[in-house]
């Protein structure tokens, strides 16, 4: 499917008529600039704060790779991440899964403090989980951060 200016313009009118506030978009295909729109006040160049839609990019990014077979949702995360093995604090942490982070499901009762660390995957693999992975859910965005 190829996006292109009329395609950008019937999602962009849809999304309105949904209510949806709409300050810029810009689309790439295949590396080229296919769309870009922006609602005045806002030029193209304008920084928005975005939040948590890091994980809805992070989910979309792993389910390609998973697609792609380059990754499996059942296989622990250290799996990718050897040099950390040695840095576990608790040993349950070899079992989170990336279905785990990707369900923020890792086992950790609330979001560790990492500010300041050069590494800050030391400052999760470094606490003690308190659930088994999998089994409660706690949002923590450190899970997208590790994915």
């Amino acid at each position: 499917m190829n996006f292109d200016e009329e395609l950008g313009l019937r999602y962009l009118s849809k999304l309105r008529k949904q209510g949806v506030e709409i300050r810029s978009v810009v689309v790439r295909q295949s590396g080229e600039l296919v769309f870009e729109h922006a609602t005045k006040p806002f030029p193209l160049d304008h920084v928005h704060p975005l939040y948590s839609v890091t994980k809805s990019f992070t989910s979309v990014a792993v389910g390609m790779l998973v697609e792609a077979g380059s990754i499996w949702l059942d296989k622990p995360w250290i799996s990718w991440f050897p040099e950390y093995r040695d840095k576990v604090f608790d040993d349950r942490f070899f079992d989170v899964t990336i279905k785990n982070l990707l369900t923020m499901t890792m086992g950790q009762d609330k979001e560790p403090y990492v500010g300041g660390d050069d590494d800050w995957a030391l400052g999760v693999i470094g606490k003690e989980l308190s659930y088994k992975p999998g089994s409660v859910f706690v949002y923590n965005s450190m899970c997208s951060h590790l994915l």
